[in-house]
């Protein structure tokens, strides 16, 4: 296990690209109670690792924006995975691609590297901010896959649902008076009519509740609020800091510290739970539409892939605005071609041209 003064010195080496890429990405305790999710799970890299490289060194394509390949360069032949595709439904997906998937759109580049998960859809999320990748459990349970997928999902959502609630309902306990002064004064300030025990009562019997505790109604409306009322939830720590107008509180540091082990327990979770079940991730990893019938490749536009130890072969950039956004030769950074690469300047047949390889 990897010691957190090792990670702290691993991330002070990282090129500064590479920092910035990782701090603009969710905190893992965002992506563990995101409403986006029925059922997350990380893919860490030793979890990776233990999936082995699977295929290697397959040809894939990425869909990134100018601003994202000084990024892509300093990830190459390193154990930092990116999302990938290597097959599309027919031009009109590429054009999707062109436009954009998490980023502005507009370039798409061209790479060769090692593939540990593949789904026949968009599986995956973006990495957290240490580079985890996360995917949606649910996608893989379907009836055709037999019992024991069925009691797999089962058992890890109860795991992580069970751990969640507990651990919120005995930070409560654990610190009733305090979140008591809070909460009133956060209630006398807005003149809402929910109480305090409304509030925490709630958020210490149902998973719903323990998210919007911790981290708000991420704009999402919340039931028994009025609209003000869900937007104003953003989370226990934020909460603290309004109701007692202070950043620096001493309950601040006691949320953060309980998020913080919330988020550990959640991962040392995940990692047994990955552990027992190692074959039957890889199965999931190498299934295919067909196999799983969650989207029949008829539909599905694209695959995705995870993808490590990559090196850059292509650059490809968008000048024709009936594809997506258009994208100038100046704005294509400098590193890339310090890495030896030309980009290609690509119109409306340039890329039916070369999504035509890749259907």
């Amino acid at each position: 296990m990897k010691r957190f003064k090792q990670f702290l010195e691993e991330r002070r080496r990282m090129p500064i690209q590479v920092r910035a890429f990782l701090d603009s990405r969710a905190k893992p305790y965002e992506y563990w109670m995101s409403k986006q999710f029925n059922l997350p799970f990380p893919l860490s890299k030793p979890m990776l690792d233990r999936l082995g490289r699977g295929q290697e060194n397959v040809r894939a394509l990425h869909s990134t924006d100018a601003g994202g390949l000084d990024t892509l360069i300093s990830l190459q032949n390193t154990a930092k995975s990116i999302s990938v595709f290597t097959r599309l439904k027919d031009k009109s997906s590429g054009d999707i691609m062109v436009q954009g998937v998490e980023t502005d759109g507009g370039v798409i580049v061209e790479l060769e590297g090692d593939i540990t998960f593949k789904g026949d859809y968009d599986i995956f999320t973006s990495a957290d901010n240490q580079g985890r990748r996360w995917l949606d459990l649910q996608q893989f349970s379907n009836p055709k896959m037999g019992m024991k997928r069925r009691m797999l999902i089962k058992d890890w959502h109860n795991t992580w649902m069970n751990y969640i609630v507990d651990f919120t309902r005995n930070f409560i306990r654990s610190n009733k008076n305090d979140l008591m002064e809070v909460y009133n004064a956060w209630i006398d300030n807005r003149g809402y009519s929910l109480s305090y025990m409304d509030y925490l009562d709630n958020a210490t019997k149902t998973l719903a509740s323990a998210r919007v505790f911790w981290i708000g109604g991420q704009g999402y409306m919340i039931d028994g609020m009025s609209k003000q009322e869900s937007l104003d939830e953003t989370g226990i720590v934020q909460k603290i800091q309004i109701a007692m107008v202070d950043l620096n509180h001493p309950l601040v540091a006691v949320a953060k510290r309980a998020l913080f082990e919330l988020t550990k327990g959640l991962f040392d979770l995940a990692e047994k739970f990955f552990s027992e079940n190692a074959e039957e991730f890889q199965r999931m990893g190498q299934e295919t539409g067909d196999e799983t019938n969650y989207t029949s490749k008829v539909y599905a536009e694209y695959d995705e892939a995870v993808m490590q130890n990559y090196t850059i072969k292509n650059v490809y950039y968008n000048t024709d605005d009936s594809v997506g956004p258009e994208v100038d030769e100046d704005d294509i950074p400098i590193e890339v071609y310090r890495s030896g690469i030309e980009p290609i300047a690509m119109g409306a047949m340039d890329w039916e041209s070369l999504f035509q390889d890749w259907i």
